[in-house]
């Protein structure tokens, strides 16, 4: 019975929300949305104008939004928001999931199956793994501050390496699970592993907490608080977890159906929730004031339907 009362305590519900409905005319807070379709990359700007960038894939922000990293075919590319381009680089393979080191030094990308990085300026391309695929999804990450990246490697652990340095700080078997997604803490201090279920690791790969939750979740900018989303009974809710083992539990949003992504503003005051089943976007603003601002028909903006859908890749940079 206390332990009853004790889960009650700590996960309070959503609050009342005002809520405003519209068309994409502006974003709430400062930056800009990047946006993958299956037709190419869309740039939204903070007044709600738009750059479509044909035949792009995986496009990424580079760490203060001057530039993007994006796949086409085989071939891995630099460009501006604008769409001049700075350098290519062609592989063997398909190339994808271009992925940014912390201040635009490096970044870590998939050549077919393999694992490469290239410096920012495209030299010194070379092979992290051979096989960082195989039959399951891409997953590596950069830690913030530094040159180690993490991934799993085609032993079925999740490895941290110093790749300057090509040394393995540390290594844990992963037993066979899935890892849809990493994602750092802003501090560098803890991995969120989306697995089934999720799970926060510290910075020695150490398990500091077991999330009720997949995907989506994004760490709160510059906290260790974490939005997850939950699905139960055909209603998804988000929850902000925080305190000691992410005990602490408060609903922000919830709506029946499926929640794609969730991605914070630069600022960590709004949660962008991609509502697939809405066909919504939902910005829901955290503090200081709670208020919930929402865009339908947001498929028809990106020229794609419920069976070819875009996916939301970052909204950068304050």
């Amino acid at each position: 019975m206390g332990g009853a009362r004790a889960a009650r305590a700590t996960e309070r519900r959503a609050p009342a929300l005002a809520c405003v409905y519209g068309n994409l005319v502006s974003l709430p807070a400062s930056g800009r949305i990047l946006v993958n379709a299956p037709a190419g990359a869309w740039v939204v700007q903070h007044d709600g104008s738009k750059r479509f960038l044909s035949g792009y894939a995986d496009a990424a922000w580079s760490p203060h939004g001057l530039y993007l990293a994006a796949a086409r075919g085989n071939t891995l590319v630099a460009l501006e928001p604008n769409g001049n381009v700075h350098w290519k680089l062609a592989r063997m393979h398909p190339v994808a999931a271009p992925t940014w080191s912390y201040e635009g030094y490096r970044i870590a990308y998939l050549d077919g199956h393999a694992l490469r990085v290239v410096n920012g300026d495209d030299t010194g391309d070379r092979l992290i793994a051979p096989n960082a695929v195989g039959s399951q999804l891409p997953a590596f990450a950069w830690r913030p501050g530094t040159h180690e990246l993490a991934y799993k490697n085609a032993r079925d652990e999740l490895v941290l390496l110093d790749v300057d340095r090509s040394r393995v700080l540390w290594r844990r078997p992963t037993n066979g699970v899935d890892i849809e997604e990493l994602r750092w803490s802003d501090d560098g201090r803890r991995l969120l592993v989306a697995t089934r279920p999720a799970v926060v690791l510290d910075a020695r790969g150490r398990t500091i907490a077991r999330l009720p939750a997949q995907v989506p979740a994004a760490f709160l900018p510059h906290g260790e608080s974490v939005a997850v989303a939950v699905n139960a009974r055909g209603r998804s809710s988000v929850l902000l977890l925080s305190g000691p083992r992410y005990r602490r539990r408060r609903v922000i949003f919830s709506g029946a159906g499926v929640f794609a992504s969730l991605v914070w503003s630069p600022d960590g005051r709004w949660l962008l929730v991609d509502w697939t089943t809405a066909d919504q976007w939902v910005f829901v603003r955290i503090s200081p004031t709670p208020r919930v601002r929402t865009i339908s028909d947001i498929s028809s903006t990106f020229g794609t339907g419920p069976e070819s859908r875009f996916s939301v890749a970052g909204w950068c940079c304050s």
